[in-house]
């Protein structure tokens, strides 16, 4: 399904938007509920990021009417500004996400596990060291350095499929 293929990506897009993470999820939520309703009016033959980049910009502005006693918000221009330029870029989240999908299939099993119990189960560095019989310290150091890989890796993917730039 499309909305699950383009997720990631609009709620990158959402995020940078919107700077609370609980208004990002609501508005999130929003516009995945409104393309399911608008499905069938979706022309197959168009581009669905920048389709669903349209409804998800509506709804961080109803966030905004919700909020706007928060100081938190970009100005009005300034948020449009910011929607202008990330819908020039649509295939920026996929890209880097796809290049960070390769770089953790070549991480080591032990680092990869590593990452997967911060990112993925959300786990404590000190409980990631008690599992592993680490110190906190080390398990500290040791994210630095696969981060670093990773981000390394990252770039030379997308350098080596043309897309430096992003």
């Amino acid at each position: 399904m499309l909305i699950g293929e383009h997720y990631a990506s609009l709620h990158g897009y959402i995020a940078s938007l919107v700077y609370n993470t609980s208004d990002v999820d609501d508005v999130l939520q929003e516009t995945c509920v409104t393309l399911w309703r608008k499905r069938e009016e979706f022309d197959r033959s168009k581009d669905f990021y920048r389709w669903a980049c349209g409804f998800a910009y509506i709804e961080v502005l109803r966030c905004r009417q919700r909020t706007a006693r928060s100081r938190l918000w970009f100005d009005e221009e300034t948020t449009h500004a910011l929607a202008d330029e990330l819908n020039a870029q649509p295939l920026w989240a996929s890209l880097r996400s796809e290049a960070l999908s390769r770089c953790l299939s070549v991480l080591p099993a032990r680092d990869r596990e590593i990452i997967e119990a911060r990112y993925t189960h959300e786990r404590s560095v000190p409980e990631i060291g008690d599992a592993l019989g680490r110190p906190a310290s080390t398990i500290y150091k040791k994210l630095i350095r696969i981060r670093e890989q990773l981000a390394a890796c990252i770039r030379a993917s997308l350098a080596q499929e043309g897309h430096a730039d992003v």
